[in-house]
């Protein structure tokens, strides 16, 4: 019978494969600043939102599940990212939104981990759509990759941002 574990591999391979990854991504980079995360279509922009959703996304499962412990997970409003000004850069960087999304990952997985293989037949409303459980992360992931890519592509050059590279 599936456990609830065979769900995670497509969130950790967003967010730590080597390949089409927020890790191959940022190994991508070179060394310019993030920009400000509160500015749309920076890199800092993407990293930062991947941090949020991943947060919301991981709060909605638990809160379908096990609402109790919604607090494992803080909400994006109780952990903000601040803009940088001219006398300080934000501190948001390439190591600390992936320490910060390895984390988070750890924490939901432990938590998913210990649930029972009943949670496999969990639906969830997400805007017009109703999703299991399995979609539902499948999407989490797909999220992951959106904003990964866009990251890369945002820090690149055009002459640069060629995907076969």
């Amino acid at each position: 019978m599936p456990t609830p574990t065979h769900l995670l591999t497509p969130l950790h391979l967003a967010v730590l494969d080597p390949w089409e990854s927020i890790t191959w991504a940022l190994s991508k980079r070179d060394a310019a600043p993030l920009g400000d995360p509160h500015t749309p279509a920076t890199p800092a922009f993407h990293l930062h939102h991947t941090i949020e959703v991943l947060r919301l996304h991981a709060r909605t499962v638990i809160s379908h599940i096990d609402p109790a412990n919604i607090d494992r997970i803080p909400h994006p409003d109780d952990v903000p990212i601040p803009a940088p000004t001219d006398n300080a850069p934000t501190p948001l960087t390439p190591e600390s939104a992936l320490a910060e999304l390895k984390h988070l990952l750890e924490v939901f997985s432990n938590w998913l981990e210990s649930q029972p293989p009943r949670v496999l037949d969990i639906s969830f409303t997400h805007g017009d759509r109703t999703l299991t459980l399995e979609d539902f992360i499948h999407m989490m992931a797909r999220h992951i990759v959106w904003h990964a890519a866009a990251m890369y592509y945002r820090s690149k050059p055009p002459s640069d941002a060629d995907p076969s590279r």
